[in-house]
């Protein structure tokens, strides 16, 4: 029988333990350091990386600014309308004509108040007046003591009436030369544009024609009345 060679035969424990001093030999080896320095520089480079691109995405320093802004409103009272004298061709006499072709009529101007008497008519119908002829006056106050744009519109005709007689029929009815606030006069019934004053009122007078409706109607005694329509808005 041949001689066998001389092996020592290690323990389980003994191959762990060699493979133990080879890996720490390995880990002596400049190899396996270099191959370390370089995944420990491969995660610095990428750590920096990442961090750069945090700083450029939200710079430093910069925050968000709050202003907080005023807003208010200012009320003021509505439009006020008074009638300071009511429009009256006071107390008139009346002739009727003997037919219905030609109506008498009168004139009472807006500006000066004087009522203007034209001549008997052709058939005999006439208006006189006597006394107490008035212009209409009113004033606009705009709801604030500036000067305010607004229109005003006064209605062009209007009817007055006494039960049991026959009517008469007031026309013509105009705008005259403001007391207060600038703007347009005259006819209005489509509406003038005006502007109060500084006090915020526009104060106007209104003169119109009266004209019998029928040249031969029937005029009795009494208080003829009626009524005509001003309106004031802003503009």
């Amino acid at each position: 029988m041949l001689p066998q060679p001389n092996m020592t035969m290690r323990p389980p424990c003994a191959r762990y333990m060699a493979r133990g001093v080879w890996n720490e030999e390995m880990h002596e080896h400049p190899l396996f350091h270099q191959k370390k320095a370089m995944r420990i520089g491969a995660s610095i480079i990428i750590g920096t990386f990442v961090v750069t691109l945090a700083t450029i995405g939200k710079p430093v320093g910069v925050s968000a600014v709050d202003l907080v802004a005023n807003v208010s409103a200012n009320v003021v009272t509505p439009i006020t309308l008074a009638e300071n004298t009511a429009l009256s061709f006071g107390n008139i006499a009346i002739t009727s004509g003997s037919d219905d072709t030609t109506p008498a009529s009168i004139s009472l101007d807006a500006d000066s108040g004087t009522v203007t008497d034209p001549p008997a008519q052709p058939n005999g119908a006439n208006i006189v007046s006597l006394t107490g002829a008035t212009v209409g006056e009113f004033t606009v106050f705009a709801g604030v003591a500036e000067a305010i744009p607004m229109t005003i519109t006064v209605s062009s005709t209007a009817t007055l009436s006494l039960a049991g007689q026959d009517d008469l029929d007031v026309s013509a009815i105009t705008v005259g030369k403001l007391v207060e606030g600038l703007g347009l006069t005259g006819d209005c019934s489509a509406g003038c544009n005006m502007t109060s004053s500084a006090t915020g009122n526009i104060r106007f007078p209104v003169g119109a024609t009266l004209t019998m409706s029928r040249g031969d109607g029937n005029f009795g005694d009494g208080s003829y009345s009626g009524s005509f329509t001003v309106t004031a808005i802003y503009q």
